[in-house]
């Protein structure tokens, strides 16, 4: 695992992060700037998520 987070900033491609305390996702360049990409989903199937909306 960490050779291959070595390898993406050695190309210089992202990093997706988790941060469980908040619940969102960041993407981490390797300029080091951190890019806000979404919250996580709400816990439960999708059939129950579903049934809620309708």
């Amino acid at each position: 695992m960490e050779l291959e987070l070595k390898k993406k900033q050695a190309l210089s491609q992202p990093i997706a992060q988790f941060d469980q305390k908040t619940g969102k996702i960041f993407m981490i360049h390797a300029d080091g700037t951190r890019t806000f990409v979404g919250n996580r989903l709400r816990k439960g199937r999708y059939s129950e998520r579903k049934k809620e909306k309708t």
